[in-house]
């Protein structure tokens, strides 16, 4: 079945509908997008416990409170020790301010023969000084709860993703199926083999990028915090 030119700028047309349909729609799409990529990495761990007799639900039930856990252990210990860091972090500034006014912005004039642009200093590091991480944390809440509806929708968004990523991961081979019958069986086949490409390889390199920023996390930052860097933990997550 050949398709028209004028099927062809339907299909265009569509296509960029749905786009601009989801950009308006990013901020309340969000939090099902979240869930629906959980489930996407969850569900070849439920499958791989379905063939140790597990039944879908119970495999679910373990793939979430697994992960579950695994989320909030590294939360609890991560959050306490990056609030610290970049705490640290902001003290600095006015320090490295002072360095590059008087040690870099010289010695590039002197190296160069130009002569930079002043800038107004103190005012900068005023302006970059913000103060200890836990003000900045006051201040952060402290506008956060003068608006009810900013508590409601980040409340509302917490509850729902593990709602909607449970309910997801438990009927995703129903949903995948859903969908299948929905395609024109003259496309089916074709259809079927180019998702399963895609399935594979995008599977593929989500878990191995995954592996492999988790590895890299873990070595720069237990190495730096080794050497005694103060800053060891946030610079190794952020590399």
């Amino acid at each position: 079945m050949n398709i028209t030119d004028s099927q062809k700028w339907l299909i265009l047309a569509c296509l960029a509908l749905s786009i601009w349909l989801l950009m308006m729609l990013s901020p309340i799409l969000s939090p099902f997008l979240t869930a629906i990529l959980l489930a996407y990495m969850g569900d070849p761990i439920v499958d791989k416990l379905e063939t140790w007799k597990l039944s879908r639900t119970q495999g679910v039930i373990v793939t979430f409170l697994a992960l579950t856990a695994m989320f909030t252990l590294v939360g609890l210990l991560l959050v306490p020790a990056l609030v610290e860091q970049i705490d640290q972090l902001v003290k600095l500034v006015p320090m490295l301010i002072t360095y590059v006014k008087t040690t870099v912005i010289p010695m590039i004039e002197v190296r160069f023969g130009l002569e930079l642009a002043q800038l107004d200093w103190l005012q900068l590091s005023q302006q970059l000084n913000w103060g200890a991480t836990g003000d900045v944390a006051k201040k952060l809440i402290g506008n956060l709860t003068q608006s009810s509806f900013a508590v409601i929708g980040f409340v509302g968004n917490l509850v729902l993703i593990p709602v909607v990523w449970f309910y997801l991961l438990r009927d995703w081979d129903d949903l995948i199926a859903k969908i299948g019958s929905l395609i024109p069986r003259y496309y089916y086949k074709t259809s079927s083999d180019i998702a399963g490409q895609c399935h594979e390889t995008l599977g593929a390199f989500f878990r191995g990028q995954l592996m492999v920023m988790l590895a890299l996390a873990v070595i720069y930052s237990v190495g730096l915090m080794l050497m005694g860097l103060d800053l060891g933990l946030l610079i190794g997550l952020l590399a």
